[in-house]
């Protein structure tokens, strides 16, 4: 049997004051989604176009290594799942093969930002660190301590400067693609 849809409901749920303060936040909510929805659309699009406007060599060594990386993380969601990979009915030559040419486009996106990043003098502070920091312990819902400790291994923090740089440089990139239409 469904719960009858009235104030006491809502505020069974949660922090609602009344069935019309749930609505009210569920419509933010999912304007909210549908707001990030749009922009990684328009994010994907435009990194897309900017990897197919682009003509040049990709260094196979940074594919090879962005495949091996996916290939790893595949391995890793298996393991999580209980699943032993090299016991897995898979074709692990043509799931490389699939990869190849996304690894590549992932790869192409990577540089072609990091020149974007240092032909704009693009920089990332200490703040700006901080603030994603804490932005991925809240999505973790984890303790900022323990995501900071992560990110204080030097390999971790230029990870995450120059993931940060590249969304700059893609802001860039978006930013241009709309104004120039």
């Amino acid at each position: 049997e469904l719960p009858e849809l009235n104030d006491e409901l809502a505020k069974d749920l949660g922090e609602y004051d009344s069935l019309e303060d749930l609505k009210a936040k569920l419509k933010e909510e999912m304007a909210a989604a549908r707001e990030r929805s749009n922009a990684d659309a328009v994010r994907k699009a435009a990194t897309a176009k900017l990897v197919e406007e682009s003509d040049f060599e990709v260094p196979e060594v940074l594919v090879e290594e962005r495949v091996k990386e996916r290939l790893d993380g595949l391995a890793r969601r298996f393991k999580a799942q209980g699943i032993d990979p090299s016991h897995a009915n898979i074709d692990w030559g043509k799931v490389r093969e699939e990869m190849l040419q996304d690894a590549t486009n992932e790869v192409k996106a990577r540089l072609l930002f990091d020149e974007i990043a240092r032909v704009e003098n693009l920089e990332i502070g200490d703040e700006e660190i901080k603030n994603e920091i804490q932005a991925i312990a809240d999505s973790l819902q984890q303790p900022v301590e323990k995501v900071g400790q992560f990110f204080s291994k030097p390999e971790q923090r230029l990870g995450l400067r120059d993931d940060l740089l590249r969304r700059k440089a893609l802001q860039i990139v978006v930013t241009s693609a709309t104004v120039n239409g």
